[in-house]
């Protein structure tokens, strides 16, 4: 996250949407969307901005590996690569048992 200073879902959210065949991005919609979704990360130690674009290049990979990129259109393979740079935004950084505890908090 040093490299990226601090904007590691913006830098690999552009690298892998922009580098994506038979998508055409308007560039400051795309930046401004990636902005939104870094700022919706909370501070945690795991769930984090940068958990998110380690799974965004994991589920990368495992496309490439898989050859799923021929199997997958442009927009679904965009999906994957947006599933995994946000799956985790707004998460407590807590277990499902701890704020079940809580009796407080939906899960």
């Amino acid at each position: 996250e040093e490299d990226t200073k601090g904007r590691v879902i913006q830098v690999v959210g552009h690298r892998l949407l922009v580098g994506l065949n038979g998508i055409e991005w308007h560039k400051p919609s795309l930046s401004g969307f990636l902005v939104e979704l870094e700022r919706s990360y909370l501070a945690n130690h795991y769930h984090s901005a940068a958990h998110g674009a380690d799974c965004s290049n994991a589920l990368t990979l495992l496309v490439q590996s898989l050859s799923l990129k021929d199997t997958l259109e442009p927009h679904q393979h965009a999906a994957v690569v947006i599933a995994g740079l946000g799956h985790d935004v707004g998460h407590p950084g807590r277990t499902n048992p701890f704020l079940l505890s809580l009796q407080k908090h939906p899960v």
